[in-house]
């Protein structure tokens, strides 16, 4: 299962299962840190200037890794990858699965 930036998809607010967790692992893709009243440290910092494309790609990462394990401890992140967009806009592709 894998959700990116590249595809958000419409909110569907009956779904469940597979549906449920793509939407969910969307929207924390999606949510800039701190702009959630009342849950602040849900999102990812996109405060990211400056740092080179490997180290960026890293942080990035981990701060994902970190909200997967903080906000979805229901699911269990396998892997981040990366894709650059014409404009230099790194955006994430994110794979789990589901916690046993």
């Amino acid at each position: 299962m894998s959700a990116s930036l590249a595809t958000l998809p419409e909110i569907d607010w009956s779904a469940t299962g597979l549906a449920a967790q793509r939407q969910r692992v969307a929207c924390l893709l999606a949510t800039p840190a701190g702009t959630v009243p009342l849950h602040r440290g849900l999102g990812i910092d996109f405060g990211v200037i400056g740092e080179s494309v490997a180290v960026t790609k890293a942080r990035q990462s981990a701060r994902i890794a970190a909200s997967f394990a903080t906000h979805e401890p229901d699911l269990r992140l396998v892997r981040v990858t990366w894709e650059i967009d014409a404009d230099g806009t790194l955006r994430p592709t994110v794979k789990w699965r589901p916690s046993p």
